[in-house]
């Protein structure tokens, strides 16, 4: 159960985000902003970024990143 505590169904909404993005990017892996050995996804209607690396056919989730956060921790 996701806690919806600043808008009903946000939780809901923000996981459904993840979900397509970890959709879109199996379909493209590199089709995304490459930074070091990371690519990142930026979610649509969330501040957040899914940094992630690809190995040979396997793509490994590291973070969900806030956009607020010092960019610097990243990685």
């Amino acid at each position: 159960m996701v806690r919806n505590s600043k808008k009903n169904g946000l939780g809901e909404d923000f996981l459904n985000s993840i979900d397509n993005a970890f959709k879109a990017i199996k379909k493209a892996p590199k089709g995304y902003t490459q930074i070091k050995n990371h690519r990142q996804f930026p979610l649509n209607n969330f501040p957040f970024v899914i940094l992630y690396e690809i190995d040979h056919l396997t793509i490994f989730v590291d973070a969900v990143f806030h956009t607020s956060r010092n960019p610097k921790n990243k990685f």
